[in-house]
C-alpha cells in the first residue's frame, strides 16, 4: 500500500510539473506545501526545465537531524537530480525545519515516551510512525 502511495504521489507530482516545466529556470527549489491531514507540512521541489513527464525522488531525509544539516542535504541532493531530468520533493516532517510549526517532531515524541514508560514503549512508538498509543 505504501507503494502505491509513493507512486500515485510521485506521478501527481510529475503530472502537474509537465505543464509548466518550460517557464522553470533550473536551479533553485519551490517551496511547495504537502497536506497531510490536517498538517501543512512544507517541502522543497527542484525540478529540470524542459518538458516532461520527468520521474520522480521523494526525499525524506530520517528523523533527529537539525535544521542545518536537513538544508545541507537538500542543497546537496536537489540540483543533482534536477540536472540529471529528475523532480525531487524533499518532505520537511511534522515539528522539522520548514515544518517545524506544524506538530511535534517524531524525535521530541519519542524521547517522551522513553522518559516516561521506557525503551520498549519508545520503540513501539516508533513503529506505530510516531502516533501517541493509547
Amino acid at each position: 500500500m505504501t507503494k502505491t502511495l509513493v507512486l500515485l504521489f510521485a506521478l501527481a507530482i510529475t503530472s502537474a510539473l509537465a505543464a509548466r516545466a518550460e517557464d522553470h529556470v533550473p536551479g533553485g527549489p519551490e517551496t511547495v506545501v504537502v497536506q497531510s491531514g490536517t498538517l501543512k507540512l512544507h517541502a522543497l521541489l527542484w525540478h529540470p526545465g524542459g518538458h516532461g513527464p520527468f520521474p520522480a525522488v521523494l526525499f525524506n531525509h530520517g528523523s533527529g537531524n537539525t535544521p542545518e544539516n536537513q538544508a545541507a542535504q537538500a542543497a546537496s541532493v536537489g540540483p543533482v537530480f534536477a540536472k540529471h531530468g529528475y523532480v525531487l520533493l524533499f518532505v520537511y516532517r511534522r515539528g522539522s525545519g520548514l515544518s517545524a510549526d506544524q506538530g511535534t517532531s517524531a524525535v521530541d515524541l519519542m524521547d517522551r515516551e522513553l522518559a516516561t514508560h521506557g525503551q520498549d514503549a519508545r520503540n513501539k512508538l516508533q513503529l506505530s510512525c510516531c502516533r501517541p498509543i493509547s
